[in-house]
């Protein structure tokens, strides 16, 4: 298996959306419980969790994802030769 350059920026923006989805988590906890947007349970059964929940982690996965995205979107366009290597 040949790894080139193409592979490199890749895996470079898996691990680069990853820690920002990471970060973004972390920041968007933090958020949550400043700005009180929780989910409080009040003995609902259909609820899986007994203590407060913040409620803006897919937000914050969502931007580690859009993030990932428009930067593979930037290796496409400004990596020389990846058009060619693209299948037909």
């Amino acid at each position: 298996m040949k790894i080139d350059l193409l592979d490199i920026c890749y895996a470079g923006v898996f691990a680069a959306g990853l820690l920002l989805t990471i970060v973004f988590t972390a920041a968007a906890k933090k958020l949550a419980v400043r700005l009180d947007i929780m989910d409080r349970p009040k003995n609902e059964m259909h609820k899986g969790h007994k203590k407060a929940t913040p409620l803006v982690g897919g937000y914050a996965m969502f931007m580690g994802f859009s993030v990932a995205l428009a930067a593979g979107l930037c290796v496409l366009c400004l990596v020389p030769g990846v058009f060619e290597k693209l299948p037909a």
